[in-house]
């Protein structure tokens, strides 16, 4: 497997980056907790000038509320299914070229967010994702639907507790087989709309806002499976893994550019500070 290289390796980020797209549990918590330090590290990014936008795999009905609450431009919901615009919109304005937040795309706008895939009928979409999860629990009767999965719209949850690397391959083949995506993280299993992803999502918003934008701009970071998406080079270029993401590296086909030393929130941390060190 390829050596994940140092931050330091990557001088140029510090003078480039204008947005941090950040996944949460396990990225930004430390022992599954918001810390001080993080509201210190996220008021620093927006008072440098850098955007931070939230990627979680989290419920769209959790992350709606929590979305208002943190110092950032915004959260993408259900691993690309949906976006919530943050108190710190405003910081992206620079970026955009833009002079007032009134010019930007409406739905970036609305706070109560807007859906990023081309879903028509959620009901019956749900019913569909309800009817999969039944399916896979004829095969793994341990399987418990997260507790969130209720304020979903978009994807379907269940606890990753308990299940092997062979268990985690053998449902994503199922869900691929019945026409549905699946991935999951350190926290919980989605069952998803086929080709729904946090690059995907991440892309879709991005464009709307700015299209064309320059991706050596944007800087991805996470830590599991759900992730991976952002590590594609292809796609994001500049991407750190927090040094938790190596327990997954020998399952990624797409690894971050560079990861940190610290594990989780510290590694955020760590990441933070190295980016506005010439600052």
């Amino acid at each position: 497997m390829a050596f994940l290289r140092s931050l330091n390796d990557f001088p140029q980020w510090r003078s480039t980056i204008r947005v941090v797209a950040t996944d949460m549990d396990g990225t930004l918590t430390r022992n599954e907790e918001f810390s001080a330090a993080l509201l210190t590290d996220l008021m620093r990014l927006d008072e440098a000038g850098v955007a931070v936008v939230i990627t979680t795999g989290r419920s769209a009905g959790w992350v709606s509320g929590l979305a208002h609450y943190l110092p950032v431009a915004g959260m993408m919901a259900e691993n690309g299914g949906a976006f919530f615009p943050g108190p710190r919109l405003v910081s992206l304005l620079p970026w955009l070229g833009l002079s007032s937040v009134e010019e930007l795309d409406p739905r970036s706008r609305d706070e109560w967010g807007w859906f990023l895939g081309d879903l028509r009928e959620i009901a019956d979409h749900r019913a569909k994702l309800a009817r999969m999860f039944e399916q896979l629990r004829t095969m793994y009767p341990q399987l418990e639907e997260a507790a969130d999965n209720r304020f979903r719209q978009t994807d379907w949850t269940f606890d990753v507790r308990g299940l092997s690397d062979r268990q985690l391959d053998d449902i994503s083949a199922r869900c691929q087989g019945a026409g549905f995506g699946f991935t999951y993280s350190n926290v919980q299993c989605h069952i998803q709309p086929g080709g729904q992803t946090k690059a995907r999502g991440l892309s879709l918003w991005l464009d709307a806002l700015k299209p064309g934008c320059d991706r050596q701009e944007i800087m991805t970071v996470g830590d599991s499976p759900n992730d991976e998406s952002m590590f594609d080079s292809y796609q994001f270029p500049c991407s750190v893994g927090v040094a938790n993401v190596g327990n997954y590296r020998d399952r990624l086909a797409h690894l971050p550019a560079a990861m940190t030393d610290s594990k989780e929130g510290y590694g955020f941390g760590e990441l933070v500070s190295w980016l506005l060190e010439a600052q």
